[in-house]
C-alpha cells in the first residue's frame, strides 16, 4: 500500500482502506460482528510493528490515533516496570474517552516490564511474543476529571 512501516505518513488512510474492507465483507457476509472489529495493533505480536516500535515509528499516542480507524485500541504494549498509575489512568481515560465518541469498544492491554526502563529492549523467550523497546507513557498528569480520590466524573453537555 506504499507505505515502509507503520508510523510513517499515511498509516491512518491505509488502516482505515484495510478496517473498511473488513466491516464491508462482515456487512455483505450478513454475519453479527461482536467486539474488536478492525486491524489490530500488537507491538508484541508483531515483527513488523515492533521493528517499527525500535525504530521509534510507533508510539503510545500514534496507537491511540490509529485506534479511531483500528479494531482494538492500545494492545500488548510494553512500558517501563515503574509506570505510574496515574501514566496508567491517564491513558485508560484518553483510551475511555476515544471509544465513547466513536461508538466502539478499545481496549487498553500494556504491560510492565518488571526493572525496564523506556527504549531498552525486552527479552522475552515466548513462541507467540516479539521483542521491542519498551515504550514510553505520554505524561504523567490526571486527567480533568479525575478527583484525588480517584473517582472519576464525567460532564455531559
Amino acid at each position: 500500500m506504499g507505505l515502509e512501516a507503520p508510523g510513517h505518513a499515511g498509516t491512518v488512510a491505509v488502516t482505515s482502506f484495510f478496517t473498511n474492507i473488513l466491516k464491508t465483507v462482515i456487512r455483505q457476509a450478513h454475519v453479527r460482528a461482536a467486539g474488536f472489529n478492525g486491524v489490530m495493533f500488537a507491538p508484541l505480536e508483531d515483527t513488523g510493528l515492533a521493528a517499527a516500535g525500535n525504530a521509534r515509528l510507533v508510539t503510545i499516542d500514534k496507537l491511540l490515533q490509529w485506534s479511531a480507524v483500528c479494531g482494538c485500541g492500545i494492545d500488548m504494549v510494553p512500558v517501563a516496570g515503574n509506570v505510574l498509575r496515574e501514566e496508567l489512568a491517564a491513558l485508560m481515560l484518553d483510551t475511555a474517552a476515544v471509544s465513547s465518541v466513536l461508538k466502539k469498544p478499545l481496549g487498553v492491554r500494556v504491560l510492565p516490564i518488571p526493572g525496564a526502563e523506556v527504549n531498552e529492549l525486552t527479552d522475552f523467550n515466548h513462541d507467540f511474543l516479539v521483542n521491542t523497546r519498551v515504550f514510553a507513557l505520554p505524561g504523567q498528569n490526571i486527567p480533568l476529571g479525575a478527583g484525588t480520590d480517584g473517582a472519576f466524573r464525567y460532564l455531559k453537555p
